[in-house]
């Protein structure tokens, strides 16, 4: 129903007792990952995420994150949005031939939220190679080749989201098209029917390969709760699973007097790790 695998807590303290795991949560000495074992840590001078304190110009914050299969983006983020991001796969060297097709998001931002894709890549001008799907949390999610120029896709998305990494000969001149349908839960009726998503139905949106050569990626958004299609340029290289390194943040105090500042995490599998913010007052 919930479709993740139990999201983890982790503690930063120096001792594993009760009066000082108690003390590390009240302060926020914390950070969150969707179910697998990775970490994201943060730290401003003497400060750790979770702290409040105020400084004079620029912050500098150093970050970590430690994963099991390969970071595919880190990125800041404040009260106003993203406000910084590295894109590992483009730092490793984009392939020549290899790119992701990934589709995700949720309904409605609730329970029974997920949305169940059914669809079509379709490869036009182009040679389909090895295929792999990735991102899913269910034996009944797939991708499958379904003809010379087509992949059959059937998955569930909560909130997370699936992809299929495709290597495509001639990339420059094809032309890459998606389409489908998004159904939800079905309270009432035949489950085999469907319950098409109001707003969203179905989808048809179609790019060129030389567009996502220029770019390195696209993305449609579909509405609900962050419903997206997206292709993506890939790397051949292998991923760290340790990223580490240094953010400026520039003064600037938001609404409150203070400037909250996080960190996030995506590994290529679509697992995902944020830490606690740090709450920075500029003089």
């Amino acid at each position: 129903m919930f479709g993740t695998k139990g999201g983890l807590t982790g503690i930063i303290a120096d001792k594993l007792d009760r009066a000082t795991i108690g003390r590390a949560l009240r302060a926020r000495h914390t950070f969150a990952a969707t179910g697998e074992r990775l970490v994201g840590l943060t730290r401003c001078g003497k400060h750790t995420q979770g702290d409040e304190f105020g400084i004079k110009g620029p912050a500098k914050i150093e970050y970590r994150f430690l994963g099991n299969t390969g970071w595919d983006e880190i990125a800041a983020y404040d009260h106003t949005g993203c406000i910084w991001r590295r894109d590992l796969q483009q730092e490793a060297g984009y392939s020549e031939r290899r790119i992701r097709v990934r589709w995700g998001g949720a309904r409605i931002p609730d329970r029974y939220r997920w949305a169940e894709w059914r669809g079509t890549i379709s490869i036009f001008n182009g040679t389909i190679n090895p295929v792999a799907g990735g991102g899913f949390e269910h034996q009944e999610e797939s991708v499958w080749r379904a003809g010379p120029t087509d992949i059959g896709f059937r998955t569930d998305t909560y909130g997370d989201a699936d992809c299929v990494i495709i290597d495509v000969s001639n990339l420059a001149h094809c032309r890459i098209r998606m389409s489908g349908r998004i159904d939800g839960y079905v309270k009432v009726g035949n489950p085999l029917e469907g319950n098409p998503f109001v707003h969203c139905p179905t989808f048809e949106w179609e790019i060129t390969g030389a567009e996502l050569l220029e770019s390195g990626s696209v993305r449609r958004d579909l509405g609900g709760t962050e419903l997206f299609l997206g292709v993506e340029r890939v790397t051949d290289s292998a991923l760290p699973r340790n990223v580490g390194g240094s953010l400026e943040i520039e003064p600037r105090n938001g609404p409150h007097g203070f400037r909250p500042v996080y960190f996030y995490g995506r590994q290529t599998d679509d697992a995902k790790a944020w830490t606690s913010a740090m709450f920075i007052e500029f003089a």
